[in-house]
């Protein structure tokens, strides 16, 4: 199956399947080799339309950075392979969880990205529910990765901050305090 293309400005999605070497190209740049998910400058500009619309009427901008619990022991132990594998099968877990308008990506490593447009903390909180439900999935079909887990810091634009510096700094707080409330957790920023 094709990977879809989100942004083409023609109004039809576009595949890596495309006849066009151009198009291929603008995909491969934009989006993570591993995962198929946007990579880091895909995921800025989103984010930056995204606070500019919230900033022009009333609504708010949630932002997720997540980090894998225990990569590092399943990396070491299972080979990079495996590591590999367990990255694809969580970006695909975030990506069936997300509404049309929402982005997920992946900023490298262990570490992903979700923005979710007209979405407060508490609405993201739901999301996040159907995400560890769905990791559990994974531990079902693949025991040999142990449990999966996500820790999670939730920053809501305007409050937390109105650019996008201020809105990943307050989720990325809140991403290591859950880290150091014990793993598999969820932080909202605070104000």
């Amino acid at each position: 199956m094709p990977h879809t293309l989100a942004c083409d400005r023609l109004g039809g999605p576009l595949t890596l399947a495309s006849e066009s070497p151009l198009r291929r190209a603008l995909y491969r740049a934009l989006h993570d080799p591993l995962t198929g998910l946007a990579n880091r400058g895909l995921l800025m500009d989103r984010l930056t339309q995204s606070l500019a619309r919230a900033g022009r009427r009333p609504g708010s901008v949630a932002v997720l950075f997540l980090d894998l619990d225990r990569f590092k022991v399943v990396n070491d132990t299972m080979g990079h392979a495996a590591g590999d594998r367990l990255l694809v099968q969580v970006g695909q877990v975030l990506r069936r969880q997300c509404r049309a308008l929402d982005v997920v990506g992946r900023l490298g490593g262990d570490e992903f990205l979700v923005i979710l447009p007209m979405t407060k903390p508490a609405e993201a909180r739901v999301f996040v529910a159907r995400v560890q439900a769905s990791l559990r999935e994974i531990e079902k079909t693949n025991p040999e990765f142990g449990t999966c887990t996500l820790s999670m810091g939730i920053a809501e634009s305007p409050q937390h901050g109105t650019t996008v510096s201020s809105v990943l700094a307050a989720a990325d707080n809140a991403l290591y305090r859950a880290k150091r409330g014990g793993r598999n957790t969820v932080e909202v920023a605070e104000a």
